[in-house]
């Protein structure tokens, strides 16, 4: 919370009406969820499961049905790793990128790494 929020703790305790949540446990849980916890006050405030995070979801379930999305995946993270982890092959790549003519795009490892279908990294 900010600082603002804190010092003015009952204001934002009274125009609380919602609260979105990405759906994990610890944020809505029926017991010692934080919706939970601020209905327990407030019996009129409501938990929203965000719709971007249901959004992705849903999207990563469409994904593993379809088995082309699975191989684009697979490929592209082995070849992230193929190149990532090798430091003579990531030279040989930028020599073969200087050879033609080209630059190589140059890829961030934040939107590569973590969980789920490429689709949700890119």
């Amino acid at each position: 919370m900010t600082r603002e929020v804190c010092e003015d703790e009952e204001s934002w305790q009274e125009k609380l009406v919602a609260c979105a949540t990405d759906g994990a446990a610890v944020m809505t849980g029926s017991r010692s969820g934080v919706v939970s916890r601020l209905c327990c006050d407030k019996s009129y405030i409501l938990g929203v499961h965000c719709i971007a995070h249901r959004m992705e979801l849903t999207f990563k379930d469409a994904v593993k049905s379809c088995p082309q999305c699975t191989k684009l995946d697979d490929l592209l993270s082995s070849l992230y790793v193929f190149y990532h982890k090798s430091k003579l092959n990531r030279a040989n790549l930028k020599n073969s990128f200087k050879v033609l003519g080209m630059k190589p795009l140059q890829v961030s490892c934040s939107s590569l790494q973590g969980a789920g279908p490429l689709p949700q990294r890119l």
